[in-house]
């Protein structure tokens, strides 16, 4: 078992933090939520700001940002803890427990879904001793992202076991905003293009409007599946293209009515692949709708993401996901270096044992579309 983090907007100006393990189960503390918001902002304004760069620069490189966002990091992690109320031992142990991690250990974060915090960008070190930068991931060796596996959850009954679901029961909806996603695949590369188009023509396939795709989804609410979504957003909504889609917005509460499962006993997670899709305002985000029964979470993003970089991120998670039978959590670590140093804007709300049986080798011939779900 790993370290367990659950948080809880316990009214409108405090946090209530509780940290523990198998060995550990601490009282509680309280922290401000008005400072712990807006150090998460500070965060994501510099994320914003290294995305920005990635767009823009034809060379990008984010170390000129990193001592930026190791402060702004810093804060966050001050206000963290940081006990105005409750027992403010445990803050102070917890502290210093975080500190002396060494070797890379899960962290489960159980969240009420009223606090939107970048976990893996609390910073741990001194802002101003940081070492030249190397451009590996060794740079971001003092952020929780690199010393946990962090996966932040809404739902802590949604219990899974860590064994594959099975091929014949998984389903794959895909809903499109089709300009972006059009523009996307005239720069990515050949591969990764005949990768997403096999994707597409597995059951039940990829749409670009939202009332095609609620009869879509109608056809497999039962099933287990994966629903990859890839549009704009701003936290609290989804947009597809509207020159295809007449109401193409997807606010987060029609969201969580639109996708809802009358029988719960299948699995269901979603890839949201929009901007700061992560993000949200008090419940009015994400993290909630997609843990309503029958689902396991999401799998978003912390700040703005180029366009190029999102479309080929989401293709080879999909394909690790949806084909290669990796779970949840095996595909974002794996994702993490591949796709260094944009991976990191990535995060976790996904259940990390939601796997899938991987395709069969022998059903599928090369170049040819592989559907297993065929009788």
């Amino acid at each position: 078992m790993g370290l367990v983090l659950k948080v809880r907007g316990q009214e409108t100006s405090k946090i209530k933090i509780a940290w523990g393990d198998d060995q550990w189960d601490p009282p509680t503390y309280s922290v401000s939520r008005g400072l712990v918001s807006a150090a998460a902002t500070k965060v994501r304004l510099v994320l914003n700001q290294i995305s920005e760069e990635y767009m823009r620069q034809p060379n990008p490189d984010y170390s000129p940002f990193l001592t930026d966002l190791a402060q702004a990091g810093a804060d966050l992690s001050s206000e963290l803890f940081d006990a105005i109320d409750g027992d403010r031992q445990t803050a102070i142990d917890a502290k210093a427990l975080i500190a002396q991690t060494t070797t890379r250990r899960p962290l489960t974060i159980h969240s009420d879904a009223s606090i939107h915090v970048p976990w893996g960008f609390v910073f741990l070190g001194d802002p101003d001793a940081m070492p030249a930068p190397t451009r590996t991931i060794a740079d971001f060796s003092d952020f929780w992202l690199e010393r946990y596996s962090i996966s932040t959850r809404f739902n802590p009954c949604n219990l899974m076991p860590n064994t594959a679901r099975p091929r014949a029961n998984f389903r794959i909806l895909l809903a499109l905003h089709k300009g972006l996603h059009e523009r996307a695949q005239e720069h990515i590369p050949h591969e990764r293009k005949e990768c997403f188009q096999r994707i597409q023509r597995y059951q039940v396939g990829a749409v670009a409007e939202w009332e095609l795709c609620r009869r879509k989804w109608r056809e497999i609410s039962k099933q287990d599946s994966v629903l990859y979504v890839y549009g704009h957003s701003d936290g609290t909504s989804i947009e597809l293209d509207p020159a295809i889609d007449p109401n193409p917005k997807m606010e987060a509460v029609r969201f969580h009515n639109f996708f809802r499962k009358a029988d719960a006993s299948s699995a269901s997670i979603f890839f949201l692949n929009g901007c700061v899709t992560g993000s949200g305002q008090d419940h009015d985000g994400f993290l909630r709708v997609t843990s309503m029964p029958g689902f396991y979470g999401f799998i978003g993003t912390e700040a703005n993401v180029p366009n190029k970089f999102a479309s080929e991120y989401g293709i080879d998670f999909m394909h690790h996901l949806c084909e290669l039978g990796l779970s949840v959590q095996e595909s974002y670590d794996k994702l993490r270096i591949s796709h260094f140093p944009l991976s990191l804007l990535y995060s976790c709300f996904a259940h990390p044992h939601f796997r899938v049986e991987p395709v069969p080798k022998t059903l599928c011939n090369a170049g040819e579309p592989c559907d297993v779900h065929a009788s």
